[in-house]
Parts: C-alpha cells; sequence; structure tokens
C-alpha cells in the first residue's frame, strides 16, 4: 500500500469498516518496492503514513522489501525507507520481507523481464 497508488482506496476501506463497527485493531500495510530507484520518495512514504494515521490506528509495516540487484543501492532504498517510517509516530513495527535471500530479488526481476516480454 506504501508502495503504491492505492494507500487512499486502503484508507477508504479501513475507513468503511470502522464505520460499520468492524473491530479494527490497526493498520497492516504491504510494502513492496520492485522498482527502488523511482519508488521509495521519504516524502511520499511520511504523506501516505500521515494519511493513514489520520485513522487513529497504530500502523505496522507487514512486508517491506525493496527490489534491487545492487545491494549497496538496496541498502541505501531501505535505509530510505526505515528512516521515514520510523520516524513517523504511527508506526508500531516493521517486518523485514526477503531483504537478503537473492531468490527474492532474482524472481522480481523474473516477473518483470516476464512482463516486458509478455
Amino acid at each position: 500500500m506504501i508502495s503504491g497508488g492505492l494507500t487512499n482506496c486502503y484508507k477508504s476501506q479501513i475507513s468503511d469498516l470502522i464505520s460499520a463497527g468492524a473491530p479494527i485493531d490497526g493498520i497492516g500495510v504491504q510494502s513492496h518496492f520492485k522498482d527502488a530507484e523511482q519508488n521509495v520518495d521519504p516524502v511520499q512514504v511520511q504523506a501516505k503514513l500521515d494519511s493513514l494515521a489520520e485513522l487513529g490506528l497504530p500502523i505496522w509495516v507487514t512486508e517491506l522489501d525493496v527490489a534491487q540487484w545492487d545491494v549497496n543501492s538496496r541498502a541505501k532504498h531501505l535505509a530510505h525507507f526505515l528512516r521515514a517510517a520510523f520516524s513517523h509516530e504511527s508506526v508500531e513495527g516493521i517486518m523485514l520481507w526477503g531483504y537478503w535471500d537473492q531468490r527474492k530479488v532474482f524472481n522480481t526481476t523474473l516477473y518483470r523481464l516476464y512482463n516486458i516480454v509478455y
């Protein structure tokens, strides 16, 4: 939700659930950055977290991964995101998703290549 353009839709869905009386205790957000060079913008991350925080619930980043072959680039963009998220008062925790698993990076790249070819 943080890495894509669906944050407002997600926020609306959560708001509707709360209005309907659903017992919502927190917000979980996936953050799969498939093109970190273009996606990991700390200002946008903060803005999206600010928007979700308006619901008054704790936020957990449940799946954070940054797809980059170069480990230094991956670390740089991961650091951008972590600083933005950990500095946000509503974020209570972050779970990393396959940071050191080369198969994860490789599979993401194959997925992108498949979409380009087909």
